[in-house]
């Protein structure tokens, strides 16, 4: 009886931890940004990897854009999307628009962070070539 007791306790553990993975884990083979930073006006590309090629089940309007308070973001918009199904990779493009972090989130994927930098204008190096905006 003792035999038995441990066996079934043995094997509900097991498939609790099975259970427990496959619910937290995430639904796509990689999810990720192709560039950790990129100034205001130019794209972003996050790219979706399926773990079975032949079709993309990641609709690209369930990517969330965040905060880093976790608050829906403006800082990007959508500007296209592309499935391959033969390698069931999607490819979603934004154009950044705001400067500051942008969180890229789809179900319990990672969340990949998009640094968006602030556009350089050519005014800011003619002053340094004059001399202003030095720290003394």
């Amino acid at each position: 009886m003792k035999k038995l007791s441990v066996v079934l306790v043995s094997l509900i553990l097991l498939i609790s931890i099975i259970g427990i993975g496959s619910i937290l884990g995430c639904c796509v083979k990689e999810f990720y940004a192709t560039n950790d930073t990129v100034h205001v006006g130019e794209f972003i590309t996050i790219v979706s990897v399926e773990y079975t090629p032949g079709s993309c089940s990641v609709n690209p309007s369930e990517i969330v854009l965040q905060n880093e308070d976790e608050t829906n973001s403006d800082k990007a918009i959508l500007v296209s999307s592309k499935c391959d199904p033969g390698t069931g990779t999607l490819t979603v493009t934004y154009r950044a628009v705001k400067q500051g972090e942008v969180y890229f989130k789809y179900a319990g994927c990672q969340k990949p962070v998009v640094k968006i930098l602030p556009k350089p204008h050519p005014m800011f190096s003619f002053m340094k070539i004059l001399g202003f905006g030095k720290s003394d």
